[in-house]
């Protein structure tokens, strides 16, 4: 990854190495001209708009609307690339400093018609991006736009089979954007796939998921009846069958049925478990766990949704609920999670709240979420 000085280097060649990688349709920058063209023809359609531009580099887009009368503001962590832009955009407010923590001061003073940020957030890992984009949203005007133009994919799979096809060409230490993954944050993106490698993101204000929706409630022993209708529901237990084939189901829950929910109901805070309710009706949606695993020292979680309220943005909401009562109540050091690569939805999720991948055990993706990272996403 580049640093601050290795930007200063490149500056000077960075428009010609960017365009040979983009006439030559190849990665990481193919589509990169058309990705900046679609952000442009965006913004003209609100002549005069205050546009903020993060990580402008030399100037290329937010130039082209300097000369077409657009207020520029702009942020920039290589003095010699904010020497380039100054010198296309005299008028325009350049400030350096490291997006990693958010626009400068003086940056957040004021609101955006449009927040640009092209090629540039791949420096970031995926839980520091999620802040950078929700301080970002915080910062636009009503009816405003985030347009986000970066190496991109839309899934993992995609992903995957462009690191392959570039072989040693791949940056490792870049973190690029897959679609699935974002959009659970953020229900209310757009994406456009503009080449094999390089997406559009459009965000509004309030493309973030909804807060608010749920709550966490703490069942009866009498209530156990709705975790017995989870666990002997085929659909919503279908992830458990390489456990208990056929279906998933927990086999013959009459036997023992008593012992199982005084195992888990009741049990807090060595031992939390709650319903998801939905603060509307009252319904409940699905459930939560953590635990302590003592012969490993970790606390692990869980968290299922029950198969008809699937779809509606329970899951990342569900989650974020669990994170709130484990690091603020309860005083769990870290959360940690295992389950099969296959499940593009649960890592979707996870990645979304800010779980970090840790490798595999036994086929199983591990992912951990560390009290110290997720208060520091914004949420101190």
């Amino acid at each position: 990854m580049l640093n601050r000085e290795g930007f200063d280097l490149w500056a000077d060649g960075y428009d010609r190495a960017v365009g040979l990688s983009d006439e030559a349709q190849t990665y990481p920058f193919a589509g990169y001209r058309e990705v900046l063209g679609r952000i442009f023809r965006r913004v003209m359609e609100k002549p005069g708009a205050a546009v903020l531009d993060l990580g402008f580099g030399t100037g290329v887009l937010a130039a082209r609307l300097y000369r077409e009368g657009f207020r520029v503001f702009g942020q920039d962590f290589s003095p010699r690339m904010i020497e380039l832009a100054r010198e296309k955009m005299p008028g325009a407010v350049l400030l350096q400093g490291d997006f990693a923590r958010g626009p400068v001061p003086a940056l957040r003073e004021r609101s955006y018609d449009f927040i640009l940020s092209t090629y540039a957030l791949h420096h970031l890992d995926h839980p520091a991006k999620l802040a950078l984009i929700r301080t970002l949203l915080g910062l636009l005007s009503p009816g405003g736009l985030l347009l986000i133009g970066d190496v991109g994919f839309p899934a993992r799979a995609d992903l995957e089979a462009c690191r392959r096809e570039a072989g040693e060409d791949w940056d490792g230490e870049e973190v690029y954007f897959v679609e699935t993954e974002m959009r659970a944050a953020f229900p209310g993106l757009r994406w456009e796939q503009v080449s094999p490698c390089a997406g559009l993101m459009t965000l509004p204000a309030d493309a973030a998921a909804p807060r608010g929706t749920l709550r966490l409630y703490l069942p009866r022993p009498e209530e156990g009846w709705f975790r017995r209708k989870m666990l002997t529901d085929p659909a919503t237990m279908a992830y458990n069958a390489p456990w208990f084939p056929p279906d998933g189901c927990i086999p013959d829950p009459d036997a023992g049925w008593d012992a199982l929910q005084r195992g888990w109901i009741g049990r807090g805070p060595e031992r939390f478990y709650a319903y998801l309710q939905r603060t509307a009706d009252g319904a409940f949606v699905g459930d939560v766990n953590h635990h302590l695993d003592p012969e490993r020292g970790r606390h692990d979680m869980g968290i299922v949704i029950h198969a008809p309220e699937r779809g509606k943005g329970y899951g990342l909401e569900g989650l974020r609920l669990l994170a709130e009562r484990a690091f603020r109540v309860d005083g769990v050091p870290c959360l940690h999670n295992d389950f099969e690569p296959a499940r593009s939805a649960a890592l979707s999720i996870h990645r979304a709240l800010g779980f970090r991948e840790t490798g595999t055990e036994n086929g199983f993706l591990q992912l951990e979420l560390t009290r110290e990272a997720y208060l520091g996403q914004g949420r101190g």
